[in-house]
């Protein structure tokens, strides 16, 4: 599916790497000119990032582009420094900062899926978390009792399982209005299991079911990395949890066709170690495992 001005700006906060942003305070307002385009400020908050839809006349760093070229630009078919040098990306403000922006967030390697619409995610996740909950943004409502609210991305992150919702309340992002039990339950059976757009990629359908093919037994975290992209496996006895990110220890490194081969069966483990397609650190047994 085509990338789209609005779906990159989507991305920004799984994408972002908290560790290289430590204490920064800073914000860049993207003007993205077009058909498809529209305002999209980036804040750094103490090392908190957040999004909004909408400019800040006050901003750290201005950009102003055209969203042909910031898509372009997200799908590496434009050069950074081309697009300064010929004018088709105007940076105002702290011009160093715009340099070293990209850094502070992952790139992803291979495009993701479609974005459930709201009106389809919340309902099951809502029906996963259980009654006593409302989740709203903007003009749109979807359940009964103490409710959170906020900026979509925020939100999203939460309710999906993704991002623990505590940061996002402190920094503003996420309202509630209500029992604090009540999230704290709703967090426990959403971060159990996550809701995760997997690329449209043999690799990412083979990533789509890996959970429910796991036979259990196993314990601890890992991370597996599928064209680049990392994906942290938390594995207990019962289930196998896969959420966006990498963790400290184990790591796998495969092409995203060689992984969907390996899941087929037509990809020996072994064969694969000794002839490079696939990289690991880490216990070897706990591979086997």
């Amino acid at each position: 599916m085509a990338l789209t001005v609005d779906g990159i700006f989507s991305l920004m906060p799984e994408l972002f790497l908290p560790e290289k942003a430590q204490g920064l305070t800073v914000s860049v307002y993207y003007q993205v000119t077009g058909e498809g385009g529209g305002d999209y400020t980036c804040l750094i908050e103490n090392g908190v990032f957040s999004l909004r839809r909408e400019p800040k006349a006050d901003a750290t760093s201005t950009v102003v582009i055209a969203a042909e070229d910031w898509i372009a630009l997200n799908e590496g078919k434009l050069d950074p420094m081309q697009a300064f040098m010929t004018g088709k990306l105007k940076g105002t403000g702290d011009l160093g900062l715009l340099q070293k922006f990209p850094k502070f967030f992952k790139k992803p390697q291979i495009q993701a899926g479609p974005v459930k619409p709201l009106k389809e995610l919340v309902p099951a996740r809502l029906a996963l978390a259980g009654p006593g909950i409302r989740v709203t943004v903007g003009a749109e409502s979807y359940g009964d009792g103490a409710e959170v609210a906020g900026e979509e991305a925020a939100v999203r992150a939460f309710v999906c399982g993704l991002s623990d919702p505590g940061p996002a309340l402190l920094g503003g992002q996420i309202r509630f209005t209500g029992d604090m039990a009540v999230l704290r339950r709703a967090w426990q059976q959403w971060s159990a299991s996550p809701d995760i757009t997997f690329p449209d990629t043999p690799g990412g359908k083979a990533l789509a079911s890996l959970a429910k093919r796991y036979t259990g037994g196993a314990t601890g975290a890992m991370t597996l990395k599928v064209d680049g992209q990392g994906y942290r496996l938390e594995f207990t006895p019962e289930r196998l949890t896969i959420r966006p990110g990498e963790v400290e220890g184990d790591a796998l490194a495969i092409s995203d066709a060689d992984f969907a081969a390996l899941n087929a069966g037509r990809l020996n483990l072994v064969a694969a170690l000794l002839g490079g397609q696939l990289s690991f650190k880490g216990d070897l047994s706990r591979l086997a495992a």
